[in-house]
């Protein structure tokens, strides 16, 4: 009779344990899945939410640049013909094309600068796959800052800016990464999201 005892009394202690233990793991497991999900939230927030938003700009602007100059070479590639006058007139409209085609320039590094200022600020919420791609991003953007900026700095001499690749305004790599990667964590976001109410690991 006392060993029955004794039996139920250490079966109920086990299960006492088993429970805690199992309450104990799943506040844990719990915890950690919001603690997951919190950062994602921020990740998206505070910096691929503001990178993807630019990067889809700029990607719209540059085809409209490129539309630009596709169209200026084709108006504009043959030799002119005709008198003083005419010649004065095609060479204002190349002008005006060109023009133009800087003022998309100029608002693809105006986006750039901004994107380059997210970075630098929330430079704790990118991926470790990400650093060395951002890292190059701003080099690019200080470099096309630097090289385009005629009013303080001179401009290179022809021999030399040949042998120099030219700073980029707009690189579909790099917009392409962060369309993937803003894509990627809205999916694992939703995913999350639903495992924990769903109460499932995920």
């Amino acid at each position: 009779m006392q060993e029955t005892v004794i039996v139920a009394i250490i079966c109920g202690l086990g299960s006492g344990l088993i429970g805690t233990f199992v309450s104990g793991f799943w506040a844990a497991s719990t915890e950690a899945r919001k603690r997951q999900i919190e950062f994602l939230q921020s990740q998206l927030r505070e910096l691929y939410g503001p990178l993807h938003f630019f990067c889809v700009q700029n990607d719209e602007l540059y085809k409209v640049q490129e539309r630009l100059y596709t169209v200026g070479k084709e108006e504009f590639g043959q030799n002119v013909t005709g008198n003083a006058a005419d010649r004065q007139a095609r060479t204002a409209d190349i002008h005006a094309t060109v023009d133009l085609e800087n003022c998309y320039t100029a608002k693809l590094r105006e986006n750039n600068k901004r994107m380059a200022q997210v970075i630098e600020e929330k430079w704790s919420f990118i991926d470790e796959d990400d650093r060395e791609a951002l890292a190059e991003f701003i080099v690019q953007h200080i470099r096309s800052e630097t090289e385009f900026d005629e009013q303080r700095n001179p401009k290179l001499p022809l021999g030399v800016s040949l042998k120099i690749p030219t700073p980029l305004s707009y690189d579909s790599k790099f917009t392409n990464r962060i369309d993937g990667k803003w894509n990627a964590k809205q999916a694992k976001f939703r995913r999350k999201l639903k495992a924990t109410f769903l109460g499932r690991e995920s």
